[in-house]
């Protein structure tokens, strides 16, 4: 407890990475969390990341804290606080791989963001995910703080929570979203999103692709119930507040 792990100067030749590995994670002895700046994870099964503070000290080496899989699973995060990073993911490197039962429980993403904007854009989200099967978010908090909400330009990619195409078996619950730059939650998969709290989001939730013509590519079902929408939020300097958004999808249900 109270160290500070992986710091890297180059992101190419000092970074903490685990390979082949499987197991926990976490800390031990009395005092802080210990801090860890970056942390690549690959070629992993049955592992488990909990009590660990993850921290880029040196802003302008703002990274992200990364998942990094190929065919793996069951991978738990708990108790844990991540901040101060670009994004957080959860994806294979390998596109045709699939990451299996994923959990991220009673943790924190808080001021996920760096200096995106239209000419240098980046993928700024507490937390993005794609191609995993089985993911439950349980008492999870990703905040970015109103102050940060203010600094963007009219930017849209940019979520508390983006869910890519190709994942299955999402459940997204006792959660709260809050001061997005864009939505809260975006899904581009289908996903039951229950009993959360959403504090002054441009827009809470969107479940559904927009823009595509191809009727391959939707959302073929979600379930939105019992959430808490409360305030509103901006792109820009433009005032928006929607709760939810559907866009090129089917059966989706909204309730409570």
């Amino acid at each position: 407890s109270g160290d500070v792990w992986g710091y890297w100067a180059d992101p190419v030749e000092e970074t903490a990475w685990y390979w082949d590995w499987e197991g926990t994670l976490s800390s031990y002895g009395e005092g802080p969390r210990p801090i860890v700046q970056w942390l690549g994870i690959y070629n992993v099964d049955n592992v488990t990341i909990e009590n660990i503070h993850f921290r880029n000290t040196e802003p302008e080496h703002r990274g992200g804290f990364w998942y990094m899989f190929n065919d793996a699973e069951n991978f738990t995060v708990r108790n844990c606080l991540i901040e101060e990073t670009t994004t957080s993911i959860v994806a294979p490197l390998n596109s045709d791989a699939i990451c299996r039962n994923v959990k991220i429980l009673d943790s924190q993403f808080l001021d996920c963001h760096g200096t995106s904007n239209e000419e240098t854009p980046l993928l700024e989200c507490g937390l993005f995910v794609d191609n995993v099967h089985g993911l439950l978010l349980d008492n999870v908090t990703i905040d970015y703080s109103q102050e940060i909400q203010d600094t963007y330009d009219e930017w849209w990619f940019d979520h508390c929570l983006y869910i890519q195409h190709d994942c299955l078996d999402i459940e997204i619950r006792n959660s709260t979203f809050g001061n997005a730059p864009c939505n809260g939650v975006k899904t581009n998969s289908p996903a039951w999103i229950h009993n959360n709290t959403f504090l002054n989001n441009p827009h809470a939730i969107h479940i559904g692709a927009a823009q595509y013509t191809d009727d391959d590519i939707r959302v073929e079902w979600g379930l939105i119930e019992n959430n808490t929408f409360i305030g509103v939020g901006r792109i820009a300097d433009m005032p928006r507040g929607s709760g939810v958004g559907i866009g090129w999808a089917a059966n989706v249900t909204v309730r409570n």
